[in-house]
């Protein structure tokens, strides 16, 4: 309680939080940190937060499996293999040889450790440049 008011009034106040994400948040996930939302009633309420990952350097993350955006070039498909850049570092992926965009390529056990490790998701995109 304030000591001029004596808890009378409100005041409307922004506060900036440094939040510490558990490790493996999903997207849509919530937080709920007690203690830091209105006051009222004479006391806090909790403040729930709605988690939004973005995706970063061409890597998404759903659930467990580590997704990642490839973009695949004419030397890469007469070579028959592509590198993906990983936190372990680069991956060499052999492409099969009846290649096909629409079917994303799956590295077992390189997506994250959370419990059961997931998967590495590689999604194919061509990208061609005419001269």
């Amino acid at each position: 309680k304030c000591f001029v008011c004596n808890g009378n009034t409100s005041i409307n106040e922004i506060k900036t939080l440094d939040i510490s994400l558990p490790h493996g948040i999903d997207n849509g996930q919530f937080l709920r940190l007690s203690g830091m939302g209105d006051y009222k009633n004479n006391t806090y309420g909790d403040l729930i937060v709605r988690i939004e990952l973005k995706s970063e350097n061409g890597f998404d993350k759903i659930e467990n499996n580590l997704i990642y955006n490839s973009f695949i070039n004419l030397k890469d498909l007469k070579l028959g293999k592509i590198t993906v850049p990983h936190p372990d570092g680069i991956l060499t992926l052999k492409l099969p040889k009846d290649f096909d965009s629409s079917v994303p390529l799956r590295v077992k056990l390189k997506g994250f450790k959370l419990g059961t490790v997931g998967d590495l998701i590689v999604n194919q995109y061509i990208k061609y440049t005419r001269d």
